[in-house]
């Protein structure tokens, strides 16, 4: 099991926020604005333990757990949720998985975490759990990659200076990494894909 920590968070989970989920008059902060103690506080949760004994023992659960916590524990100024989505996507992609879950989903399972009480965080833990379980597919390290950087490519491209001209077809460079680990880091092969640009 691969586990989120702090240079991750930074370099992967914030980067993707700011990249995909940010808002205009609800910027992401800065990550050098994060709380440490909370943030270490949600990440580690999913490993937990007692009695030798893991306390959230499959995927499902340390997803849910992580998701829920992050956004509970409120570690940054703003962006909580959105910080909180981008990491749970991280984690399974990690982990060999992913969600086909529209964007909005997303937002109103992290707004129900946002809004609910104390008292009803196991009822919201099961939930989440059985959610994720049904939404995750299985793909290899190259579709995942694939997936993951057109998304990322075309993010970039609606930034620029293009919004209202004919679609026209690029050429993107995708790497191929010799492992996970080196998602943003390492290099081995390039290859072509086709994504969609904004051209004039």
């Amino acid at each position: 099991m691969i586990y989120l920590n702090e240079q991750l968070m930074e370099e992967m989970c914030h980067r993707l926020a700011a990249t995909f989920f940010n808002k205009i008059k609800e910027p992401i902060p800065d990550f050098s604005n994060v709380d440490k103690p909370l943030l270490k506080s949600a990440i580690n949760l999913p490993r937990a333990t007692y009695a030798k004994h893991e306390l959230y023992p499959t995927l499902f659960e340390k997803g849910a757990i992580l998701f829920y916590t992050l956004i509970k524990n409120h570690p940054f100024p703003n962006g909580n949720k959105r910080i909180a989505t981008a990491s749970l996507l991280v984690f399974l992609y990690l982990n060999d998985y992913w969600m086909e879950t529209p964007k909005g989903v997303l937002y109103k399972k992290a707004i129900k975490i946002a809004e609910s009480k104390a008292s009803e965080r196991d009822v919201i833990l099961k939930e989440l759990q059985d959610w994720i379980r049904e939404e995750i597919s299985k793909e290899s390290d190259e579709g995942r990659l694939r997936r993951l950087l057109i998304g990322f490519w075309r993010a970039i491209l609606e930034k620029m200076t293009f919004k209202r001209r004919k679609l026209d077809i690029v050429k993107v460079p995708v790497v191929k990494m010799s492992s996970k680990r080196n998602l943003f880091f390492g290099r081995k092969k390039k290859e072509n894909i086709t994504v969609q640009k904004k051209g004039k």
